[in-house]
């Protein structure tokens, strides 16, 4: 399933910045919009990859106990 931007642009710039290494940054890339948040968080996979994303941007790593 791809993500439904009606305009191409705006698609190019989301996926940009999803496949960069630096982004999601917190603070920065949060949807401004109900429409954009339901375009980036189409379904549970999607938020899910965002939140894992911003969160751990260089992975999840377990530590000893």
């Amino acid at each position: 399933m791809g993500i439904p931007f009606t305009d191409p642009a705006e698609r190019a710039i989301y996926q940009a910045r999803m496949d960069s290494d630096s982004h999601p940054v917190a603070g920065v890339d949060y949807p401004r919009t109900f429409e954009e948040m339901e375009q980036w968080f189409r379904d549970e996979a999607a938020c899910r990859t965002y939140v894992r994303r911003l969160r751990w941007p260089g992975g999840f790593a377990r530590t000893a106990a």
